[in-house]
């Protein structure tokens, strides 16, 4: 595990919705970026706390979307992964700010 990703509130032992969405996509932990723990921390968050409901991957799904490593943009990035904010829904989910 990566320290950035212990600031980015994934902890030990990982909630039950953080496996569902690893093997929903088929990937390892370490196959996720940091602002990709930061993300899922903050829709658990927001699951729980503001909806009052269990987070789950379909409701993850509508917001979100998986965009393999590498891409055209990054070719370096060899077998990671970012989860990102569907196009056009800011304006759906909470606001706040990613690190670089």
């Amino acid at each position: 595990m990566f320290h950035l990703f212990v600031e980015r509130g994934l902890a030990l032992p990982s909630s039950a919705f953080f496996r569902e969405v690893l093997e929903y996509y088929g990937i390892e932990h370490i196959h996720l970026n940091p602002n990709s723990i930061l993300h899922l921390a903050i829709f658990q968050h927001f699951s729980k706390t503001f909806l009052g409901l269990d987070p789950c991957i379909d409701l993850f799904c509508y917001f979100f979307h998986l965009k393999p490593q590498p891409n055209i943009k990054s070719p370096a990035l060899i077998g990671g992964a970012g989860c990102q904010l569907h196009q056009g829904f800011d304006n759906e989910f909470l606001e706040y700010s990613l690190k670089d």
